[in-house]
């Protein structure tokens, strides 16, 4: 731990509204507003923004690669999945319908596929961009910012972008087959099952997924992590919710890792959440100061 560094003026640390009080409903309109707090955060901080722009521009060449190698192989799929045409007309119309159902399938599983291939290929970036906004909040680094330092964020989060990558497909994917089997026996069931509870998940793993790379430069445990969904799931909810539909229009993206940094830093100053580095440096100065005390005589 290092002596907390001159601080430079900090982005309102101490003045923003605590996110998460209130009642449920409140709590929930609080943090899909949040969502939206990124942008005017960065007009607030051009170094901010640079990173932005950087990070902007490297996931859409990710995307751009993974979706050009989609669209050489979108014919190969159809052809290899269809049959002859017949020769009737309700033969055909049915070759044209089953055809055109490949070629969406395939485009959503591209654009999903990008998505993931996006995630890890972006988190050292995002890491960069999740501190360099920590900083503008607080005023100053959590730490200093050496090569070890920046070495250990890049690599812890691409594991963790990549173990939150697994998480969702297996946890989508688990929702998806609850829902179809439901569906079978009760069709409304099964669809209500998997658009509330799907979207449910969806906001929570946007939210989680936003929040870790601030949690991970800070070297908060993933048990404490875990805790924090708990203390505020309305607020998540509601930024999640938003994100979601932000995540895709790729110039949003880096913004919503913004908007979450922003928002863990508030959960930090109000007590609903915990970066380790941050504790430390506040009990650092608080010792420093009971140090600097005269005793009483």
């Amino acid at each position: 731990m290092t002596d907390t560094p001159k601080a430079q003026k900090p982005d309102r640390a101490t003045a923003w509204p605590d996110p998460n009080a209130g009642s449920a409903p409140r709590r929930f309109l609080a943090g899909a507003k949040a969502a939206f707090g990124g942008f005017g955060f960065v007009t607030r901080h051009p170094k901010v923004l640079i990173w932005c722009a950087a990070a902007f521009v490297l996931y859409v060449i990710v995307m751009s690669i993974v979706l050009a190698f989609a669209a050489s192989w979108d014919e190969r799929f159809v052809q290899a999945l269809m049959w002859e045409r017949g020769p009737a007309w309700w033969q055909s119309a049915l070759y044209e319908m089953a055809r055109a159902g490949l070629y969406v399938l395939w485009w959503i599983v591209a654009l999903l596929a990008s998505f993931t291939a996006a995630l890890p290929l972006m988190a050292p970036l995002f890491a960069f961009l999740a501190e360099a906004t920590e900083t503008a909040f607080y005023g100053f680094p959590s730490e200093e910012q050496t090569f070890a330092v920046l070495a250990r964020e890049m690599i812890q989060g691409v594991i963790r972008s990549l173990m939150l990558v697994v998480l969702n497909v297996f946890a989508a994917g688990f929702i998806w087959l609850v829902g179809f089997g439901l569906g079978l026996i009760f069709p409304p069931l099964g669809t209500a099952v998997a658009i509330v509870i799907g979207g449910g998940w969806a906001a929570l793993w946007y939210g989680l997924l936003g929040m870790n790379y601030t949690f991970e430069n800070n070297q908060t445990s993933l048990a404490k992590q875990m805790q924090v969904p708990q203390r505020i799931a309305p607020l998540l909810l509601g930024y999640g919710t938003v994100a979601h539909l932000m995540s895709y229009f790729p110039p949003f993206v880096p913004f919503i890792v913004v908007s979450a940094t922003v928002l863990v830093c508030r959960l930090e100053t109000h007590g609903h959440a915990e970066l380790s580095l941050r504790l430390g440096q506040r009990r650092s100065a608080e010792q420093a100061d009971l140090a600097d005390t005269p005793a009483a005589s």
